[in-house]
């Protein structure tokens, strides 16, 4: 199933391209057509632009997905069709029966999205007896959908007249893209022409609404080999949910990430080293001082933006991770303290000098490490490639950490 909503979500991004009707639509249908968010030619910048504090839906339309293996879903979709923003559930947790909020269910979750790139998941618990509503933002999600395959410029052709599945009857009509693996869209709206030019869209898993070169269209259906998605309800509602209700969680955790940094820089503060080995311990927590410096700088800058639109927030993300380089030194470094500790005994042992052994290989396989986050280093030398450097060079540390056999 989820492979399948993958696919369908390339084919119909959550946001894409389009043109108000040009024809009049009498009746019901004309008004749950009219998508003032659908005028605009172009969509709106992905800037991570925030919602304000109230977040409104005028539309309710309940979809079930279906898979290849029979596996059934139900999905609430909420559609604001000024903004152009949604919001999904699924199944019925944390909601009544007519897709109204609870909030205050404890099983209540509700994922928003709007076109400029940002998200909220809302989500209730139980805490100590009492009822707690937390609201996490894009600063902690990874990004739940992408526009993929642009969905602009697409050209469906119609293969018939088929069954509406909503209860209003409207009349309804099957279109496909050319080629085989293409799914079929069965739409409600005006005019019936032979093709139509999508342009844009706006709705989730291929249900919602889609603005073509001959005005709007309802999507209610989607299928293809691998299951479908159908629309078994669509009507005008008003819905609202209020930011104020929710804790945001993000801003908990940072301060809780910035208390444990504060905590463990103290501690390491206070300690101070004499004797023979003083000076690598030392360098020893001059590394690891240095690491909860940047470590607040990252978390502190986490909170500042969006890490969809703000690559500093990202990189800041990234930098939670620590340095590879500092880290594979600071292991070498432990290993030389050791080495002196071992080296300072006044009447070493024949386990000693096997231990000694032991270190002298880990400080090889090290310095080996240490080779290869050069070699990558050079190889992705592109700043586009900062990302994936790192990865890698967390992997080749990950790596040796496992492969060092002394304590």
């Amino acid at each position: 199933m989820k492979r399948f909503v993958a696919l369908i979500l390339l084919v119909f991004p959550i946001y894409a391209q389009s043109q108000a009707p040009s024809t009049a639509i009498p009746g019901e249908l004309a008004s749950l057509i009219d998508v003032p968010a659908l005028a605009p030619e172009h969509d709106p910048p992905v800037d991570g632009h925030a919602a304000g504090e109230t977040l409104r839906f005028d539309k309710l339309v309940l979809i079930t997905g279906s898979s290849e293996s029979g596996l059934e879903t139900q999905i609430y979709l909420y559609i604001n069709t000024t903004t152009g923003d949604i919001a999904t559930c699924t199944g019925k947790a944390g909601n009544a029966d007519d897709g109204s909020f609870n909030i205050d269910d404890p099983a209540f979750r509700l994922t928003y999205y709007n076109p400029r790139g940002r998200t909220y998941n809302f989500y209730t618990r139980k805490k100590n007896g009492n009822i707690v509503r937390y609201m996490s933002s894009l600063n902690t999600e990874i990004v739940p959908f992408s526009n993929g395959i642009p969905f602009q410029r697409t050209t469906v052709y119609k293969t018939g007249n088929t069954a509406n599945p909503l209860p209003q009857r409207f009349d309804a009509m099957t279109y496909k893209a050319s080629g085989s693996n293409a799914p079929t869209l069965i739409v409600c709206g005006d005019p019936k022409p032979g093709r139509l030019l999508l342009k844009r869209f706006i709705g989730y898993s291929g249900i919602g609404y889609m603005k073509t070169d001959q005005g709007i269209y309802m999507v209610v259906k989607i299928k293809s080999a691998r299951g479908g998605f159908t629309a078994t309800k669509w009507k005008s509602e008003n819905y609202k949910l209020n930011l104020s209700d929710f804790q945001h969680i993000e801003a908990e955790m940072y301060t809780d990430m910035l208390a444990r940094n504060e905590a463990k820089t103290e501690k390491i503060q206070q300690k101070s080293y004499t004797g023979n080995c003083a000076d690598i311990a030392n360098r020893i927590k001059e590394i690891k001082l240095e690491q909860q410096r940047k470590e607040r700088e990252n978390i502190t800058q986490m909170g500042r933006g969006n890490p969809v639109t703000d690559a500093s927030v990202r990189d800041a993300m990234m930098g939670l991770y620590g340095n590879p380089a500092k880290q594979l030194q600071q292991a070498s470094l432990e290993i030389d303290l050791k080495l002196c500790k071992l080296d300072s005994k006044r009447m070493p042992t024949e386990s000693d000098a096997e231990k000694r052994n032991c270190l002298m290989e880990d400080k090889q396989k090290l310095d080996a490490a240490m080779l290869e986050l050069q070699a990558l280093k050079e190889r992705y030398s592109n700043p586009k490639d900062a990302a994936l450097l790192v990865t890698e060079q967390l992997k080749v540390v990950g790596k040796v950490s496992t492969a060092l056999k002394c304590n």
